[in-house]
């Protein structure tokens, strides 16, 4: 299998100030000149945290983005890949299976997941990377743009949770998988 997740992943332009609005910055959460929600406006800990679920948020909302810009402006390092390797692996796999769109074929699918060449890889992780920006989009838009207040952060989250939870999880049959142990 070819090494995933082994060098920084660089985000440019807007994807990059949506990944700074959605994680804690330092100096803001230190500086009292700024407003409480500017010192306290986050949800995630860390961008390698959004870059393990974005994919799969992009997915689900069946949302990709090119990379916007040349000029980079944040930067997943390779300790904080590394750190959290098995976590971004399990969702490149995922994608890789779920993803008819880019890969019709069962077969081909199952290979870019678990025994993918270099270049199998390339066209796996520049995937990956497409439905990462486009979840990253989505996360912004309905987590952050907008928000004025910690109240305001807080509907917005209970809004987003909700209509995530009408789109894809409400109407899910749930099998009973016992009885295929015995």
């Amino acid at each position: 299998m070819a090494e995933l997740f082994r060098s920084q992943v660089r985000f440019y332009g807007k994807h990059g100030l949506y990944l700074e609005a959605l994680t804690p910055d330092a100096q803001d959460a230190k500086d009292e000149s700024l407003s409480e929600i500017a010192r306290k406006k986050y949800l995630f800990k860390a961008v390698v945290d959004i870059y393990s679920i974005a994919p799969l948020v992009g997915y689900l909302y069946q949302r990709k983005a090119p990379r916007d810009g040349s000029e980079q402006t944040k930067n997943i390092f390779e300790g904080a890949l590394s750190n959290h390797y098995d976590r971004l692996l399990f969702s490149y796999q995922l994608l890789m299976i779920l993803d008819k769109a880019s890969e019709p074929d069962l077969n081909e699918r199952l290979r870019r997941a678990f025994q993918a060449d270099d270049d199998v890889a390339k066209i796996g992780s520049d995937l990956f990377n497409d439905y990462a920006r486009g979840g990253i989009e989505v996360l912004y838009e309905n987590l952050i743009e907008g928000v004025d207040s910690p109240e305001t952060m807080l509907m917005k989250l209970v809004d987003f949770v909700d209509d995530f939870d009408s789109h894809f999880i409400k109407g899910v049959e749930v099998v009973d998988l016992s009885s295929l142990l015995f």
